[in-house]
């Protein structure tokens, strides 16, 4: 593994996850928790075992999610966590 590179996550755990933090995002509307879960569907939609609508939906949905951070606060482009 490289340094920046995080280990890989079950994708039931990842799910989960994504499920948990949507639900907290919801109460909180924190911007902190939104880049978390634009974080966290990257690497959805890059797991090897996610089926590929899984992967295109996770993607797709990132894009939403990092929209509506300020620019500042955005994943670089072409930049990945996973």
């Amino acid at each position: 593994m490289r340094k920046n590179e995080l280990p890989e996550t079950r994708l039931e755990v990842l799910v989960g996850t994504l499920i948990y933090m949507m639900t907290v995002y919801h109460r909180s509307r924190r911007r902190d928790v939104a880049l978390s879960i634009a974080a966290h569907l990257d690497r959805l939609a890059h797991h090897p075992d996610a089926d590929d609508t899984v992967r295109r939906v996770a993607d797709g949905m990132r894009s939403e999610w990092e929209r509506s951070l300020p620019p500042a606060e955005r994943m670089p482009e072409g930049a990945s966590v996973h």
